[in-house]
């Protein structure tokens, strides 16, 4: 027998990789895809684990061995070479990192069990802290039926968390329980419609669908009471995983069911140490473990909710704070950050180290040799790469009885974007589709929706396309647009819809439609005051009681329809290029050394620089966009000279070319790079500022505040740009040429201007787009950062 040796074991220290992620709540579950009533239920297709790394790096798995014991690499030295066997009692091995195999008790919840008491102590204390309103005491005591109202409350908070934040949540939450209190009154619905609309906002409609049939075939087939048996509810109710039935089920009913989202996930890897891909071995493990803790507590849904809380505000993907954890005791990924030196006998480490193949893990990949971090766990997952595809958006105008529709159809119920209104769209085989394909795709939707119609007269004419990322696609979206004048307007088909483009801000459509419709009837006043004569209004209301009175409600959405197209394109280009250009100064911040570990914290000149970017590359679209918009929106409803978009465009190419088409876009260059620069400057230094304030990362930025910031940054535009903005109005309403012409140039302008009217001249029309601005940039805003997050974690 060989004796015992008395030499230490050192483990060398941790450091790990912290990257930004988002905090989202997702619907998750271990085994492969479940059917619901043959269909796949929300949550079940995908999912997403909230990792630690930003580098995915691949490790060769630990080769086989014909012995049942696994030995560690020898050290290798300048001298000679030692071994476990050699037993000279000052030698010392290290090891490096936890790259041997380890044994499955790693993963054990025995250490974790003890403490459950202490984190329902923690969560009582936190419970309200976030302002839940479905959060709610549990009440043994409570009936059956009001049991079954709770379960329905909570199943709605469930199917609105997922993918979308607590803080966005909760208003709609309580609009939805103020128009559908009950689960009867929810399924009493007869048009989808009515439900999407109280949606609208929270994006995902199907989850919408989703909760609608639910309540259906739960009024349906259980009387109105969703079905306490975790089993019965994944399997019966629409758009119920294994998540949601297991929260339901434990939070009103008190059963003791595991609730396994995105968070406790990673709260679990962490936990237990398990570093691997989530996969359904990895997932087994969280989920038995959850599944034996809950069974340890007479408060199951208390207990699964502080789980969900302790990964949402504790044990997040960076940063955790550790300090703070309740469980930190029981917490291996702790436990391995901590232990500084690692000291044990030879007959110690065999025992720990040197497992039986039999009780060795299969489930993890060697631990990462880059540092002591908890957030080493979970393992970065492997994302699949964005697929390309390329669309084809027609936007059809028909004029019909002195009155404009344009036609929208409805996605299908189930898949991308499913059950919103669109312009007509097609899918077109090609990623990059040349104009052939682009025309047979608008003439199929002109001759479907107008059969009639005499192809000589459809002239499809290309606005532009632009680029929008899912997270699973890079889809291409290219806008064509056809005008006609019929007699009558044709019947729609196949569930499309003939729309007033007043009507258009009431379906259920694209954030970038709403802006524009939004702020439509306060432009096209800024526009008339700052176009018309001196005196020829005395202030907005009476600019606004005149376009009424004279042309109707109708007048207020002129020149709708082409900011309705460029709209799209002039905010990618304008974000698509602030990105970029904030990215390249980063990488120049970081080989300078400045603007912290990865260079993002821009100084004030930098984000001047990458607003007038976007200011300059913005500018190229939004001239024409807003000059052919300006031309419709000053002519009155007599002896119009335009009819349409499309009509301006045609007769104003026709006589004076391409420069007549950019008419006045020295000026609009100027404004855009001014406005710009300091647009972006406000918002990210006002972001800046209060992410140093509070001590948060951009993702924790709340959607409020970006509202807010959003707003100021809107007032900081205007400020800079608004006396440019007036010569620019009065260049685009000015003549082409010959005595039409008032102004030579656009110096002349500025000058005529000042000679006639004086600094009012420069001001004119402010106060109505002092009240659009903060509504459609604070929007702008939010839905730019709330994007941003999801596309940065999210699958659809």
């Amino acid at each position: 027998m060989s004796r015992k040796s008395t030499r230490t074991v050192k483990v060398v220290q941790y450091t790990g990789l912290d990257v930004e992620e988002e905090i989202i709540e997702l619907e998750t579950r271990p085994s492969k895809k479940r059917k619901t009533n043959g269909k796949p239920a929300i949550g079940d297709e995908d999912f997403t684990v909230i990792s630690s790394d930003d580098d995915i790096v691949e490790y060769a798995p630990p080769s086989k061995r014909t012995s049942n014991r696994t030995k560690p690499k020898e050290k290798k030295s300048k001298g000679k070479k030692r071994s476990l066997e050699d037993s000279e009692a000052d030698d010392e091995l290290t090891l490096t990192g936890v790259s041997v195999p380890h044994s499955k008790t790693l993963h054990n919840v025995g250490k974790i069990k003890p403490l459950m008491g202490g984190l329902l102590e923690w969560f009582d204390s936190v419970r309200d802290t976030r302002g839940m309103p479905w959060r709610k005491e549990y009440d043994p005591s409570l009936s059956d039926e009001e049991k079954a109202q709770r379960a329905y409350e909570v199943l709605v908070s469930e199917i609105m968390l997922q993918q979308t934040q607590v803080t966005t949540v909760i208003p709609y939450y309580n609009a939805w329980l103020e128009r559908f209190p009950t689960i009867k009154d929810l399924a009493a619905v007869t048009d989808i419609e009515e439900v999407n609309a109280l949606w609208k906002g929270l994006g995902y409609y199907r989850r919408a669908k989703a909760l609608l049939e639910a309540a259906k075939k739960v009024v349906k087939n259980y009387d109105g009471r969703i079905p306490k048996d975790v089993a019965v509810m994944e399997k019966d109710v629409p758009g119920v995983g294994r998540y949601t039935a297991g929260a339901v089920c434990s939070i009103a009913y008190g059963v003791k069911a595991p609730a396994v989202d995105g968070n406790v996930q990673r709260l679990f890897a962490r936990l237990l140490a398990i570093h691997a891909q989530p996969k359904k071995a990895a997932l087994d493990l969280i989920w038995n473990a959850a599944t034996k803790l809950v069974k340890t507590t007479d408060r199951p849904g208390d207990l699964n909710q502080a789980f969900i809380e302790l990964g949402s505000t504790i044990c997040k993907p960076q940063n955790p704070a550790c300090g703070s954890c309740p469980l930190k005791d029981g917490c291996a990924a702790y436990r391995l950050a901590n232990e500084t030196r690692l000291t044990i006998t030879l007959e110690e480490q065999v025992e720990d180290t040197l497992v039986d193949i039999e009780d060795m893990c299969n489930v993890c990949e060697p631990f990462p040799d880059n540092g002591r971090a908890v957030t080493r766990f979970p393992m970065k997952v492997i994302k699949k790469a964005q697929r390309r595809e390329a669309s084809v958006v027609t936007v059809l105008q028909v004029k019909s009885g002195g009155q404009e529709w344009v036609l929208m159809a409805q996605r299908p119920a189930k898949g991308l974007l499913a059950g919103l209104w669109e312009f007509p769209t097609t899918d077109l085989a090609e990623e990059e589709p040349g104009l052939p394909e682009q025309l047979k795709a608008t003439r199929a939707v002109v001759k479907k929706a107008v059969p009639n119609a005499d192809s000589k007269e459809v002239l499809p004419v290309v606005v532009g396309d632009f680029l929008h990322l899912f997270s699973h696609i890079r889809k291409t979206y290219i806008v064509l647009l056809v005008t006609l004048s019929l007699d009558s307007l044709p019947p729609a088909k196949d569930g499309a819809k003939w729309v007033k483009p007043d009507k258009v801000s009431s379906m259920n459509v694209g954030k970038s439609s709403e802006k524009v419709l939004v702020g439509q009837p306060f432009d096209i006043v800024k526009v008339r005051m700052q176009s018309s004569p001196p005196g020829t209004y005395s202030g907005m209301l009476s600019c606004a009681g005149g376009i009424l009175k004279n042309e109707g409600p109708l007048a207020f959405y002129k020149g709708t329809l082409s900011p309705l197209l460029g709209i799209g394109v002039c905010v990618s280009i304008q974000f698509g290029a602030v990105e970029s250009t904030k990215r390249w100064l980063a990488k120049r911040n970081v080989e300078a050394g400045r603007g912290g570990p990865d260079g993002k914290m821009l100084s004030g000149g930098q984000l001047v620089a990458a607003g007038v970017a976007a200011g300059l590359s913005n500018g190229v679209v939004s001239g024409p966009v807003e000059h052919i918009r300006i031309r419709l929106q000053i002519q009155g409803n007599e002896n119009k000279i335009y009819n349409g978009p499309l009509d301006a465009v045609r007769k104003i190419y026709r006589n004076y070319g391409i420069a007549g088409i950019y008419k006045g876009q020295a000026i609009t260059l100027c404004r855009e790079a001014v406005g710009y620069g300091a647009y972006f400057w406000a918002y990210e230094k006002l972001v800046q500022r209060h992410m140093a304030s509070h001590g948060i990362k951009r993702e924790e930025l709340s959607p409020g505040y970006a509202v807010l910031f959003g707003a100021a940054a809107g007032y900081a535009l205007w400020a800079c740009i608004y006396p440019i903005d007036v010569i620019k109005t009065r260049m685009q309403t000015d003549g082409f040429a010959g005595d039409s012409r008032k102004y030579k140039s656009t110096l002349d302008c500025v000058r005529k201007v000042w000679r006639n009217e004086g600094i009012n001249g420069f001001s004119r029309g402010l106060i109505p787009t002092l009240i659009r601005s903060p509504f459609a940039n604070g929007a702008t805003f939010v839905f730019f950062e709330l994007a941003s997050r999801a596309l940065a974690d999210v699958d659809i």
